[in-house]
């Protein structure tokens, strides 16, 4: 299982480059920048790393075709390319609807807006001239007037059954969020299966990113703290198909629902209680952290993706809790 995590561009691009080479050296396998918000742009950061850094992989985790136009996305991306001789990845998500307000994004049905992103972008890096259009973005003959050496990969990030389907149809991966249970990941990678089933494609082409908030500590009720509001928002804006796979009581989804919408914070522990907290991140000592990674690997999972959040930040050292957690994650691997 390859292990890989996100960090935010909310600091200086020299401070996220010494970041990376830290990372490089411990032995992480790949380091992801988010497209979100307004922070530093994640093209340039990418690039940077990719400069001074040889053997870490790179990843955009994650971008959407509403904000950002496919054509644009590839063409970036196959820059960043440059730096590497294996794959870059492309991440490709709905975006947060805060920063699609902000920037008046057209609309339009997810799962349909990225496939068509996903084909055009894969034909752009082959050289073709693409044109597609649909609710979101138009294209007319457009060509890339270079080509990346090596083509880059492209994953989609989603809590909707139909877009694993559309994955395993049309993407080179798939990034889960927020499922920590093996019998859940289990559900979700039939629904991709189901989509390489009708493609004619084999499960070797899809790579599973299980993408979890991971706190390493003592006091499981302070790290439960620090992440309930955002488990609360995360049980909002899921799938009800992921919230039933983890086996969530509706009656208590109904009521965390319109906390959130009612935007009355913060969220108590008896409204968000550790159990559920525990289906949806990984918190613990590294040795318990380690093990659930592992479940999850069990279970189909390829690639641990820790994805961060504003209060963990906040709360505590985030890379080096990461880093902490590797070090165990890679001591476990070996034995």
């Amino acid at each position: 299982m390859k292990f890989s995590y996100c960090t935010i561009p909310n600091r200086s691009t020299q401070t996220l480059v010494d970041i990376a080479v830290r990372s490089e050296q411990a032995g992480v396998d790949l380091l992801w920048i988010p497209d979100e918000e307004f922070y530093r742009d994640p093209f340039a950061v990418l690039s940077a790393i990719g400069a001074k850094t040889s053997k870490i992989s790179l990843g955009l985790g994650i971008t959407n075709p509403y904000t950002r136009h496919p054509v644009q996305v590839a063409r970036a991306m196959a820059t960043v390319q440059d730096y590497r001789d294996e794959p870059v990845i492309v991440g490709i998500g709905a975006g947060l609807k805060p920063t699609r307000a902000a920037l008046a994004a057209p609309d339009g049905k997810f799962v349909e807006v990225t496939r068509d992103a996903i084909i055009a972008m894969k034909r752009l890096f082959a050289g073709e001239i693409v044109s597609a259009q649909n609710s979101a973005f138009k294209i007319e003959n457009a060509k890339l007037n270079f080509l990346p050496h090596v083509t880059p990969k492209i994953y989609v990030a989603s809590t909707h059954p139909d877009a694993f389907r559309m994955a395993g149809e049309v993407a080179d991966g798939v990034i889960v969020g927020n499922v920590g249970e093996p019998a859940a990941m289990r559900e979700v990678i039939r629904f991709v299966e189901e989509g390489l089933k009708a493609a004619g494609r084999k499960r070797e082409d899809v790579t599973i990113v299980a993408w979890n908030m991971v706190l390493c500590g003592d006091d499981v009720d302070q790290l439960a703290d620090i992440v309930r509001e955002m488990i609360a928002r995360t049980i909002t804006a899921s799938h009800s198909k992921i919230r039933a796979l983890l086996g969530l009581d509706p009656t208590q989804v109904e009521a965390i629902v319109t906390r959130v919408k009612a935007k009355q914070f913060p969220i108590e522990r008896e409204l968000v209680p550790n159990d559920l907290v525990a289906k949806m991140a990984i918190l613990g000592s590294a040795e318990e952290c380690t093990r659930r990674l592992a479940a999850l690997h069990e279970a189909g999972a390829d690639m641990i993706g820790v994805r961060p959040a504003g209060a963990i930040l906040k709360a505590l050292d985030y890379e080096g809790n990461v880093l902490g957690l590797h070090e165990a994650f890679r001591s476990a691997m070996k034995e």
